[in-house]
């Protein structure tokens, strides 16, 4: 779990969930997605993806869950001062150093989204309109088309129910050249 959106490589919007913490508040999660992260282990620099990684905004810090780690297939090893996560095959992919109560892993590196290509939607009623609206009153076409070629852009199967422009009085332009003159 993370507080940091912007942490996320890829990214979804989700129905709020509610997330249950150690000291028995409730936090709400509203996203999930995957973060690209790369970490030291041993003298090497090894890139993670780290998947189905909960946003949960009011966090204070990132939490890894050690049953998740252990469901996705690896296996978990506590020692005195230290957490190991190994793969499956047994390679060492993280090791975590105690600090007081709490196993800390530094990242010596996140890998952040590629803001070009990712969109935030949701599902609602009127998404393909207030799309076609944000992208300049782009053809309906291809709006739908985009949702394809960017993450986060949830359309469904939406019918086109958005008014003619024309009726709004937005009329289509030649692409025109501005030119300033200064007096």
């Amino acid at each position: 779990m993370t507080p940091h959106r912007a942490a996320f490589d890829m990214y979804e919007v989700i129905p709020t969930r509610n997330v249950h913490m150690g000291d028995d508040s409730i936090v709400e999660a509203i996203g999930m997605g995957s973060i690209l992260v790369e970490v030291m282990v041993k003298g090497r620099t090894k890139r993670i993806r780290i998947k189905d990684v909960l946003h949960v905004p009011k966090l204070h810090a990132n939490l890894l869950s050690v049953s998740k780690i252990l469901s996705s297939g690896c296996k978990v090893q506590f020692n005195m001062n230290e957490c190991i996560v190994r793969a499956f095959d047994g390679e060492v992919i993280v090791i975590a150093l105690q600090d007081g109560n709490l196993y800390q892993v530094t990242f010596t590196k996140v890998c952040e989204m590629h803001v070009a290509n990712v969109a935030q939607t949701s599902t609602i009623d009127g998404a393909l309109e207030l799309w076609h609206h944000r992208l300049g009153h782009l053809n309906i076409k291809v709006v739908h088309a985009l949702q394809n070629m960017v993450s986060g852009m949830n359309l469904g199967n939406m019918p086109c129910q958005v008014r003619s422009c024309a009726q709004h009085g937005i009329h289509q332009r030649p692409n025109r050249l501005l030119i300033w003159k200064s007096l």
